[in-house]
């Protein structure tokens, strides 16, 4: 067009008023502005994909440490009633003496025991699985 109107591309654009500069030079700082934005979004999308698929990897292997920061697992109280006498079983353990010194010894491992929980009077609840401590010579 400015070849066909021999005029120089800086008349034709400025001419007596700057708007058509104005607009595209407007144009191109919203067309920045915007990526930055999309940019953004994405990244935090992408960070909230890795947290929650970071929480679900963690409830399926049962992990303690993710799930102790998992804000969608509900804490409930329950209540169960343990048997008296848990089941052991005979292992060979490596002991450990405040002096460094190691020996190995047979003892009475107690077994995990699993137990229902029940959270209401209704009797609603899960089965869980007890760990059980260390069971004092005396019984």
């Amino acid at each position: 067009m400015s070849d066909f109107l021999d005029l120089s591309l800086d008349k034709l654009l400025k001419g007596s008023d700057s708007k058509m500069v104005d607009t595209i030079s407007k144009d191109v700082r919203l067309k920045q502005r915007y990526r930055k934005w999309l940019i953004s979004i994405g990244i935090l999308l992408l960070l909230l994909l890795v947290f929650l698929g970071v929480l679900s990897w963690g409830r399926h292997s049962q992990n303690e440490m993710i799930d102790r920061f998992n804000p969608f697992l509900k804490t409930t109280y329950g209540y169960a009633l343990l048997p008296e006498k848990t089941l052991t079983k005979r292992e060979k353990l490596t002991i450990t003496e405040s002096d460094g010194k190691k020996h190995q010894k047979w003892m009475n491992v107690p077994q995990p025991v699993n137990d229902r929980v029940v959270t209401n009077p209704f009797g609603d609840g899960e089965w869980l699985k007890f760990q059980v401590g260390a069971i004092p010579e005396k019984g």
